[in-house]
């Protein structure tokens, strides 16, 4: 029987994967997003990496690093689903546009809990959802550019209203 660490359950030696940089956009800056503006300068890169840790292919969980003076150092493990979910996303993308996966970047939307796999082509930045969200018409694995996934969560954005348990008013 393999060892369980941390909730996840390892049945062998795990090996770790590809590192997949991480950037987030704010609800604040998106609640700002106007129609013409480019979708890059929503994106905040901030120096994260997702670590996958496999046993053989398959993806047991995911170490977060963040990058703070000089080295990473560790800010969370687990998710192991999602993180499977990035892989597949991450994959398909760079099979789908004969593109490098070490160019492709994990992008968050925290504050509407929205996970994208992001490419840029020809000064464009383009946003591949890894899970579907009928909400905003976002189907997992449809490509479409970043401006017009923008357009449709900006609203929701601008709505969102910080919670009374996160300690802003």
């Amino acid at each position: 029987m393999g060892r369980v660490h941390n909730g996840a359950h390892f049945a062998g030696p795990a090996t770790i994967g590809a590192p997949v940089r991480l950037a987030f956009v704010p609800l604040d800056r998106l609640a700002a997003y106007t129609t013409g503006q480019d979708a890059r300068s929503l994106l905040q890169p901030v120096g994260g990496l997702i670590v996958p840790l496999l046993v053989g292919t398959d993806v047991r969980c995911a170490v977060f690093l963040k990058f703070a003076e000089s080295s990473y150092t560790g800010v969370g493990l687990g998710q192991p689903h999602m993180t499977r979910l990035i892989e597949e996303s991450i994959a398909a993308v760079a099979k789908d546009h004969n593109t490098p996966s070490q160019s492709l970047v994990v992008v968050k939307i925290p504050g509407l809990f929205l996970t994208f796999v992001a490419r840029s082509a020809n000064e464009q930045t383009w946003l591949t959802p890894v899970t579907s969200t009928p909400t905003w018409d976002l189907r997992a694995g449809q490509e479409l550019a970043a401006s017009i996934i923008f357009a449709r969560l900006q609203p929701a954005a601008k709505n969102n209203r910080p919670s009374s348990f996160s300690g802003q008013h």
